[in-house]
């Protein structure tokens, strides 16, 4: 499995936030959206050859800025 984080440049979580629109109510957002936790999926890469690849096609970030995106992989055995 691989599950997705956000974090601000310097390494800091920036999962949840102060909604910029509203500070002084002091209501958290997420700002990260979407399916963070994806299962291995075998695909071909653009020269045909196979590999393990891990897709968040609905990933989307709620403000604009600078960000960093951390993978986290878990091997899960039965």
């Amino acid at each position: 499995m691989c599950h997705l984080t956000l974090l601000t440049p310097n390494g800091d979580d920036a999962t949840m936030v102060i909604a910029p629109e509203q500070p002084d109510m002091g209501q958290q957002v997420s700002m990260v959206y979407g399916t963070l936790v994806a299962s291995p999926t075998e695909m071909k890469d653009q020269a045909g050859a196979t590999g393990i690849y891990f897709c968040f096609p609905d990933v989307s970030i709620r403000y604009d800025g600078r960000f960093r995106l951390h993978a986290t992989l878990l091997r899960i055995t039965g």
